[in-house]
């Protein structure tokens, strides 16, 4: 029987999958296997940017700032990741694009569960200042 035992570094063994580190990714036998739950390391340097609207798919995804200044945009505005721990927690079908605004370390976890059909994204419900980073 093979151990479910691994450390490493999400950085590196992330490196041949986009950075996600944990998933479906692996070879079942591997302890960073998952049918439920991705997570992802990534390291975007200041000005890194998806400009295409990512569909969403149908997972819930929580997208955590570890370190640098990052911007989540949903068609119901902007959310600026500033605090180390800030985080954007989204349901399946949000479409949603990003950028790094500094040298940004993110943690994305992705899992496949049922979300109240509520069909809008989260409102603002805090006083952070938005500026969009996107020109119109």
């Amino acid at each position: 029987m093979q151990s479910r035992f691994r450390s490493g570094n999400a950085l590196a063994d992330g490196a041949e999958h986009r950075s996600w580190f944990m998933g479906a990714f692996f070879d079942p036998e591997d302890a960073r296997y998952s049918s439920d739950i991705e997570v992802k390391w990534a390291s975007h340097a200041a000005g890194d940017r998806r400009d295409a609207w990512a569909a969403g798919g149908d997972v819930t995804t929580l997208t955590a700032l570890v370190s640098g200044l990052f911007v989540v945009q949903f068609a119901t505005g902007e959310y600026r990741l500033e605090r180390p721990g800030d985080y954007v927690l989204f349901g399946p079908s949000f479409p949603h694009r990003w950028a790094a605004v500094e040298d940004s370390t993110m943690l994305t976890v992705r899992w496949r569960a049922s979300m109240p059909a509520s069909g809008d994204a989260p409102e603002l419900d805090d006083e952070r200042e938005t500026r969009t980073v996107w020109s119109t």
